[in-house]
């Protein structure tokens, strides 16, 4: 599962091949995730970190992720970019 999106109220489960929403806030997900795996990357956004194909950083210094098996990058936020610095 490449990654969840907030949506409100609910949230946005992004798979390779299809998008669902589900009655969760993101952060109901987040508490039952394992946070070795999904990092929150985004205010309203978690990643599944083994599918973060390449984090570049743009113009502004913030980060850019690519996410395998989807054509859209994700934006993380500066409070997050520590973990990207190794990548």
């Amino acid at each position: 599962m490449p990654y969840f999106q907030s949506n409100s109220k609910y949230a946005t489960v992004v798979t390779d091949h299809r998008e669902d929403v589900v009655r969760m806030t993101i952060k109901e997900l987040e508490d039952g995730l394992d946070p070795e795996q999904f990092w929150r990357v985004h205010r309203g956004v978690i990643v599944n970190a083994r599918t973060v194909v390449e984090a570049r950083k743009d113009l502004r210094g913030r980060f850019i992720l690519n996410i395998c098996a989807r054509s859209e990058d994700l934006r993380a936020s500066q409070a997050y970019a520590h973990l990207f610095k190794h990548m």
